[in-house]
């Protein structure tokens, strides 16, 4: 479950943390949503029907706009703000 950008500033009632977090898009957290469900770019850019490249640079924004160092730390930084749950079922290989 994503927290979606209408209710992101009454999520994080502007208590510090980082200012550029409630410009995260939804297609932004969506993302790094399916990258901690371990789903790759090519995974990502076939559900959402845009190509390899723009996922890319979706991801590559969201990691900006979160003012992380890596894409593994923007999914972390979203996990541990609450920004969506992972779904501890699907991302499981037999």
């Amino acid at each position: 479950m994503l927290v979606r950008s209408k209710d992101r500033k009454e999520h994080f009632g502007g208590i510090g943390g980082r200012q550029n977090i409630e410009s995260i898009s939804d297609l932004q957290l969506e993302c790094l949503e399916m990258l901690a469900n371990g789903k790759s770019s090519d995974e990502i850019s076939d559900a959402t029907g845009l190509s390899i490249h723009s996922i890319d640079v979706v991801i590559k924004s969201a990691v900006s706009k979160l003012d992380a160092k890596s894409i593994v730390h923007a999914v972390a930084i979203a996990i541990s703000d609450h920004l969506f749950e992972l779904d501890h079922g699907s991302s499981r290989r037999e």
